[in-house]
């Protein structure tokens, strides 16, 4: 069975999430579901190495900007989400993306295969959206 977070929020100036890898000491092979995460403004993380033991989203959305399951924005020097590549299935609630302009793919996500509660691609800078291919559902 998962280990089941309620959500995570990274905001302002952490510059890696490296720690949460010691979460996966404790989960062993189970996996863990996160409600969401918010990496909003956090102006010094690169990437989201550390987040590998995330294998499932399960939280709603409801209109609201916390309620959204998957939210990165105004990260200026966030290059890459590769560290959410164990994610997987259907993502319940909202996916945005928007003004994180070093983000130039979404590597990392080819896991996922819908998601509940939209899409929203606000990032100019993104060069390829492949890795979101194995989406069939919106």
């Amino acid at each position: 069975r998962q280990v089941e977070i309620g959500g995570l929020a990274v905001i302002d100036e952490i510059e890696t999430l490296m720690p949460l890898r010691g979460v996966s000491e404790v989960v062993k092979d189970r996996g863990v579901d996160i409600q969401y995460l918010l990496v909003i403004d956090a102006s010094a993380l690169r990437n989201l190495d550390g987040l590998e033991v995330v294998t499932s989203v399960s939280g709603s959305y409801d209109g609201t900007p916390w309620t959204r399951s998957l939210h990165f924005e105004f990260n200026p020097r966030l290059e890459s989400v590769r560290g959410l590549s164990s994610l997987k299935g259907h993502i319940r609630g909202c996916v945005r993306f928007g003004r994180n302009k070093n983000l130039i793919s979404l590597d990392g996500l080819q896991g996922v295969t819908s998601i509940g509660g939209g899409l929203m691609l606000q990032n100019s800078e993104l060069q390829s959206i492949s890795a979101l291919r194995s989406i069939r559902e919106v």
